[in-house]
């Protein structure tokens, strides 16, 4: 006969399910990673996270299904970009009082808070601490007191956003009218309408990418591939599944924009320059008929028409060519602007393979693997490599996810978020500087 009551026994037992289901918003795993961003500053260089903590209430594998039922709590975390130390955790709990990071202006980290007293602001990146309120943009713009859009989270996108081309923050209205705000002044100026999602590169890694509008370079190869430019330039070395890393940064992504916009703008406004100089010296080269019965020299009218033949059709196709440039934005490798391209590939062909990340170098006409590093502890198909062995991360205490990827290099370091881990490389010799669990 037992020594304990049967309603003990059942009250201990339902204790220990409690505990083995039980994590803590602060110091528990993340099971999800949902945003990702590296920000520079003066007080240093942090990487922010916005994970998910999955608290599972009931959970069952039978036959290679597994079922899990339970709810999802949000939180920030971050970390010095050059040793991962953590330096921050903001628990922002359930997802319709979460927080959505909009963008960086170099400063101030702009986000939306769906809590009732939240909404449009700026945060500290370092400490997650909000530095301008609503409540503040409101006073700058009295006639969007108590008028601003007040979506759900998982929905801000949609009426909140960052425009890294121009520096302003867009907000809208409860009448659906969009406006950009300066971070500085915090004046909002009403826009006829929302400025285009940019960059949008949802992918973290390619077979093939641009070096420049027009000019591409592609993973060539069976399962051992080789970086390719061309016939003749291409890497000594094969990389046994290997991918491109795709430049996602915003911020990276806005500076290689200018750099185009700048050299678009300087050539229309030379040719401007060359066509004003033209008329100068010859009055009546805007009146043909005058011209042709006051002069013989043809060769300047037809000179000058095909200059502004060729200034109407840039200022007609700006729109094409801004869409080249984007299009390229869209598949650029990672570090482009220093001449890197980052690899990844695999060390094996085995479902628990490790994740083995290459730099190469191109100078304009060789490619040079500098340096090749395997990340201990990271498959590089993290589905097949979970699916070997299951039930060790069925029976944790979440759901864990590891669908997201992404890289970013800042400040010298390659950082990267993967299978769960962040960890971070010296992007000049490789060295794996760090890596945690998040």
């Amino acid at each position: 006969m037992s020594r304990f009551p049967q309603g003990f026994i059942t009250i201990i037992l339902l204790l220990f399910l409690a505990s083995c289901f039980h994590k803590s918003n602060k110091t528990g795993e993340a099971d999800d990673v949902t945003q990702f961003m590296l920000c520079g500053s003066p007080k240093g260089n942090f990487v922010i996270t916005h994970e998910e903590v999955f608290h599972a209430t009931s959970k069952s594998y039978n036959r290679g299904i597994s079922q899990i039922t339970g709810y999802n709590d949000y939180r920030y975390t971050v970390r010095d970009l050059h040793s991962g130390k953590l330096i921050t955790r903001m628990v922002t709990g359930k997802r319709s009082v979460d927080v959505m990071m909009l963008g960086y202006d170099g400063n101030q980290l702009w986000c939306y808070d769906a809590s009732d007293d939240g909404g449009i602001q700026a945060r500290d990146p370092a400490t997650m601490q909000v530095v301008i309120t609503r409540l503040k943009i409101e006073e700058a713009n009295p006639h969007l007191a108590n008028q601003m859009s007040k979506p759900q989270s998982y929905e801000a996108e949609q009426y909140y956003s960052y425009d890294y081309l121009k520096g302003q923050i867009i907000i809208s209205d409860l009448k659906g009218v969009f406006y950009s705000l300066d971070p500085h002044s915090l004046q909002a100026t009403p826009l006829d309408e929302k400025p285009d999602a940019f960059p949008d590169v949802n992918y973290p890694k390619s077979g093939s990418a641009y070096l420049s509008p027009g000019r591409s370079i592609r993973m060539d190869g069976d399962l051992r591939k080789q970086l390719v430019l061309s016939d003749t330039v291409k890497t000594k070395e094969r990389f046994l599944h290997g991918e491109i890393i795709c430049e996602q940064d915003a911020t990276a992504l806005t500076g290689i924009a200018g750099e185009y916009d700048r050299a678009f703008n300087q050539t229309i406004h030379a040719l401007r320059l060359r066509s004003d100089s033209l008329e100068a010296a010859h009055p009546f080269l805007n009146q043909h008929e005058r011209w042709l019965n006051n002069s013989s020299d043809r060769e300047v009218m037809y000179a000058h028409d095909a200059l502004k033949r060729n200034i109407d059709d840039m200022e007609r196709d700006s729109t094409n060519g801004h869409y080249e440039v984007k299009q390229f934005l869209s598949g650029c490798p990672l570090g482009i602007q220093s001449g890197s391209i980052f690899i990844v590939h695999a060390n094996n062909v085995t479902d628990t393979s490790s994740l083995l990340i290459s730099k190469v170098n191109w100078n304009g006409s060789t490619l040079t693997t500098e340096w090749t590093t395997l990340v201990p502890g990271i498959y590089f198909d993290p589905d097949k490599g979970i699916r070997s062995n299951p039930m060790t991360e069925v029976f944790k205490s979440g759901d864990p996810q590891f669908r997201f990827e992404q890289y970013a290099l800042q400040a010298g370091v390659l950082c990267c978020v993967k299978m769960l881990f962040a960890f971070g490389l010296d992007a000049n010799t490789g060295k794996l500087l760090w890596k945690e669990k998040l």
